[in-house]
């Protein structure tokens, strides 16, 4: 299984339609958290993670993870890693898997930065036709995914020997939430 972070963030991407930015529901922006090669470091990363995303939410996600990760490994630790290279940008020959500690930081961001709101939010601009029992539906069975489901999807999918089955876990939820739209 070849995976690196711009693969798995598209795989994400597609299969949520839209992420937005979790956590603790203050205003704090993001790029205030950090601060100089760090916060060069945490824009590079959300610019590659969000080169597929459509809509602000999605914008404000791969942000929110990438400053996440930052915080968590720091700038030289994403670059060391091999999330980017020294100039900030996606490797050229991008690892097949990741050491422990740069998939648990990317798992973890992931988790803090999970919105389900701004996924319904995305939905109902995307299918403007959807009635509000059926975004209820799908927002509550978002919700309901645990968090330990997500990280073990993204924690498997990027260190060697990862789990097949919980790398899949969480495209399995979200399918089954996106059942609740038909």
């Amino acid at each position: 299984m070849r995976t690196n972070l711009a693969a798995l963030v598209a795989v994400a991407a597609l299969a949520l339609g839209a992420t937005g930015c979790g956590g603790d529901g203050d205003d704090e922006d993001d790029d205030d958290r950090l601060s100089g090669r760090d916060a060069d470091v945490a824009s590079a990363l959300a610019d590659v993670m969000g080169r597929n995303l459509t809509t602000e939410n999605g914008r404000i996600a791969s942000e929110c993870t990438a400053t996440a990760i930052v915080e968590q490994l720091g700038g030289d630790g994403v670059v060391e890693g091999g999330l980017l290279t020294e100039e900030l940008e996606i490797p050229r020959n991008p690892h097949d898997f990741y050491p422990l500690e740069v998939a648990e930081a990317v798992a973890d961001a992931y988790v803090e930065c999970w919105d389900v709101d701004a996924q319904v939010e995305d939905v109902k601009a995307a299918i403007p036709t959807v009635t509000d029992k059926k975004l209820e539906a799908f927002g509550d069975c978002m919700k309901a995914i645990p968090d330990s489901v997500i990280h073990d999807t993204y924690l498997n999918a990027t260190i060697e020997g990862g789990d097949a089955e919980k790398a899949a876990a969480l495209g399995t939820a979200i399918a089954a939430c996106q059942q609740k739209l038909a």
